[in-house]
């Protein structure tokens, strides 16, 4: 029946894909062994980077590469069974429709099982061969991430080779790092021009405005002390027309009294 087909094709995945990442191992060891040697060539005269650090990165390189080429085994895999599997069950949905007899419908079970499992180990085998054939590549792409990871370097794949996988450290990242800091500092420069300018301007501003605040209360202060002198010339103007004012009358009320005498005395003189 169906299920009994699901479970053989199954198998024989499993089967597929333990002979699969048998082979995929031995490729991984000659490739992880490049690794070391790359990493080593690559940062041979490099002080920063000491042989700890190296064996590290190559570890890394090693885990990451062992896990992406496992997983895409397994998945593809798994694509191919699925799809052979569902595959047998649309046919046997069919046939039960046309009213084919059970005895009918289990023969072509049985028949499509056995083409399905030869197309799952051949495909299996297949894709195995496939990501061994490009393995090296993936394992330049990890290894310059896993560098970049841990120094900070951009590294290009320049070459891939059957004796080893050839990195190149990117100097263009460090001449655009030192342009850019040029840069910066250039445009710090300019920006704290600038601001002095701009300082100065407001500084000669507040000073001119200062300057023309203390002409105004200088003039102020002028008006206000003419004012003053003007209110003290008035106040002794009048002080001096007020003495004129006494003068004026002291001398009419002697006169007056002298004429009132002398009227007097003529008057004595007739009585006489």
């Amino acid at each position: 029946d169906v299920i009994n087909a699901i479970e053989e094709i199954s198998e024989a995945e499993e089967d597929a894909l333990n002979v699969g990442e048998s082979i995929l191992t031995k490729a991984l060891n000659v490739v992880e062994d490049s690794v070391k040697f790359s990493l080593g060539r690559l940062f041979g005269n490099d002080e920063t980077v000491d042989d700890e650090e190296l064996e590290e990165m190559a570890k890394e390189v090693a885990a990451k590469l062992d896990k992406e080429t496992i997983d895409e085994l397994e998945v593809r895999a798994d694509e191919i069974t699925d799809a052979e599997i569902e595959k047998i069950e649309d046919d046997v949905e069919e046939s039960e429709k046309f009213g084919e007899s059970v005895g009918q419908i289990e023969s072509e079970i049985m028949q499509e099982e056995e083409e399905a499992i030869d197309i799952v180990r051949k495909d299996v085998h297949d894709i195995t061969e496939n990501i061994k054939e490009h393995l090296k590549e993936k394992a330049a792409k990890i290894e310059a991430e896993v560098v970049e990871e841990h120094t900070g370097k951009h590294v290009e794949v320049v070459e891939d080779d059957e004796a080893a996988i050839k990195l190149k450290i990117d100097n263009e990242d460090e001449g655009e790092e030192a342009g850019d800091d040029e840069e910066e500092e250039v445009g710090d420069d300019e920006e704290e021009e600038e601001e002095e300018e701009a300082g100065d301007d407001d500084e000669e501003e507040e000073e001119e405005a200062g300057e023309d605040n203390d002409e105004e209360v200088e003039e102020a202060g002028d008006d206000e002390e003419e004012e003053e002198e003007a209110d003290e010339n008035e106040e002794a103007e009048e002080e001096e027309e007020e003495k004129k004012t006494d003068k004026k009358k002291t001398h009419k009320k002697k006169t007056t009294s002298k004429t009132s005498k002398k009227v007097s005395k003529e008057e004595e003189t007739e009585e006489e």
